[in-house]
């Protein structure tokens, strides 16, 4: 019995070996840069004034995650990020006698999210090895600029002047989505490099009536878009 015990522990050994080398907390540091592919975005914005080829030109920054390693091949956890984008367009006069001519602008947002992150990888004892990672969550948002595209007027409508109006660009907040594949080099620690999608970089414009100086103003969304960026990414895991 006591012979068969020694087999059995000693058969095991490997096991608790191998366990060993992927169990416990791991964390990842991943840096990204990109842009939109294609065309952008068009929309309406108001009976005077539409916007076409809403776009993002470039989106760089990275995310921090930290977790466990539940199995050999998948690891989950939670993270945030930061990252900066710059949102080009072109907006067109449609119709009256006041308007905007054809004109282009950009404006600069940044943006927090915070997310749960689940990775795959297909072997993480082999120095070489491909992933697939996703991340969901929801990300916050500062402006740094405004999109602004100058201003046009509305009409006599205090007795002494004319109302003054104009319309910005703007981020907006809202659900956070990253799925990534790629490669990764290492084995207790590794570089990481990928491809990847952001679908939801949120942006809206807002019309803002009572613009000019001493009038009162008052702001309405006229428009909303949601366009993405394809990213290369670049990180490292320990």
């Amino acid at each position: 019995m006591k012979r068969i015990l020694i087999i059995i522990v000693t058969s095991l050994l490997p096991v608790f070996a191998y366990a060993q080398e992927w169990r416990g907390f791991k964390g990842f540091v991943d840096f990204y840069i990109g842009a939109s592919g294609g065309t952008g975005y068009d929309f309406r914005g108001t009976p005077a004034v539409s916007f076409s080829n809403v776009k993002n030109k470039i989106t760089c920054g990275f995310n921090f995650t930290g977790g466990y390693q539940v199995f050999p091949s998948l690891f989950a956890g939670v993270g945030f990020g930061f990252y900066t984008n710059e949102i080009s367009y072109l907006s067109y006069e449609v119709e009256g006698d006041y308007g905007f001519e054809m004109d282009s602008a950009t404006f600069y947002s940044f943006y927090y999210p915070v997310f749960a992150d689940l990775r795959w990888t297909l072997n993480i004892n082999s120095r070489v090895t491909p992933f697939v990672d996703l991340k969901i969550g929801y990300q916050f948002g500062i402006p740094i600029t405004e999109g602004d595209l100058g201003y046009y007027y509305n009409g006599d409508v205090y007795g002494d002047g004319y109302e003054v109006s104009e319309v910005v660009a703007r981020h907006r907040p809202g659900f956070y989505l990253l799925p990534s594949i790629g490669v990764r080099f290492g084995k207790r620690s590794a570089f990481n490099l990928g491809v990847a999608y952001n679908p939801f970089i949120g942006k809206e414009f807002v019309l803002i009536q009572g613009a000019g100086e001493g009038q009162r103003p008052v702001e309405k969304v006229v428009g909303k878009s949601s366009t993405g960026s394809f990213l290369v990414t670049l990180g490292a895991d320990f």
